[in-house]
């Protein structure tokens, strides 16, 4: 496994019901196990995605989730095994006294993620996988969590609507996106490290930094 990741994080908000144009948060360098809590500026049907990154900028998958009505405990899994590169599982639950952990007896949405490689990186496509047929889970055991499950299970907000990524791969190095969400982590804005492996970011005042730099 490797001694660290990067985390490109990403968010869309939302006006009138309608999501607005991705924007790009930051990069962050975190130990396997770290944690991140992004505060203010979101809001319940909001967007986070994930890019996860090697040490060696080697693109590892895609993710993405939508805010909840109260603090939410989001794990990111990656699997130590070389084969199953490319596959995330993606853990959301309520955590309303903010403590990591996903509440006892709430709704729990828990999907997975697979990369299809392509020629050209910006024709990478994402797909969010419907369950978990085909997988080895064993290899997204991880303890603290539930039990990984067969079936998916997503918010509404990503299985329907033209947006919805379940119903169509997602290209998350596509032209049309920013420069700082499709470059190679570290040559358009520094990576943040953090030692700790625990920070809090305000997610406003992030994306109007490198909004301002870009």
């Amino acid at each position: 496994m490797f001694p660290f990741v990067i985390a490109r994080v990403s968010w869309q908000g939302q006006r009138a019901g309608r999501l607005l144009p991705e924007q790009f948060v930051g990069d962050f360098r975190y130990p396997i196990d770290g944690r991140a809590t992004f505060i203010r500026g979101l809001n319940p049907g909001d967007r986070l995605a994930v890019r996860l990154f090697d040490p060696q900028n080697n693109f590892l998958g895609y993710t993405e989730f939508v805010g909840l009505e109260e603090q939410a405990a989001v794990s990111v899994v990656l699997p130590d095994v070389p084969e199953a590169y490319g596959t995330l599982r993606t853990v959301v639950g309520e955590d309303a006294n903010r403590d990591g952990q996903i509440d006892a007896g709430v709704p729990v949405f828990d999907f997975y993620t697979q990369v299809e490689p392509e020629g050209q990186r910006e024709n990478t496509a994402v797909r969010f996988l419907r369950s978990a047929d085909g997988l080895n889970r064993d290899f997204f055991n991880v303890s603290g969590l539930p039990a990984p499950a067969v079936q998916s299970e997503y918010p509404d907000e990503l299985l329907t609507g033209l947006l919805s990524p379940v119903t169509r791969p997602v290209r998350p190095f596509r032209a049309n996106l920013g420069t700082n969400l499709v470059a190679v982590p570290g040559r358009v804005t520094p990576v943040v490290v953090n030692p700790d492996g625990r920070s809090t970011f305000e997610v406003t005042r992030e994306v109007l930094r490198y909004r301002r730099a870009g």
